[in-house]
């Protein structure tokens, strides 16, 4: 996946463009990954995952949910995310 991440700073935000593929990603991180504390909290969790003191890993957002596992990272709309739930 090709990234390129900028700083406005003018107006303190961050912004990442992503490749083909990987928009709903940089969307919601363009929305939801603004403040350090909620970038810091995200961090932990992944060090779980990582470490696998935890399977899995959901964060709900404004517009868009992130599922994290051990192996991989989705980005959904709030309406897909809860569909997915309702077929479980």
């Amino acid at each position: 996946m090709e990234f390129d991440f900028r700083k406005n700073y003018l107006t303190g935000l961050a912004t990442v463009k992503l490749s083909m593929g990987a928009e709903a990603f940089g969307i919601w991180l363009d929305q939801e990954g603004q403040d350090i504390a909620w970038i810091d909290r995200l961090i932990v969790q992944i060090k779980r995952l990582q470490q696998r003191e935890i399977v899995e890993y959901k964060l709900a957002g404004d517009e868009f949910n992130l599922l994290l596992t051990q192996d991989e990272a989705t980005v959904m709309n709030h309406r897909l995310f809860e569909e997915g739930e309702d077929e479980s």
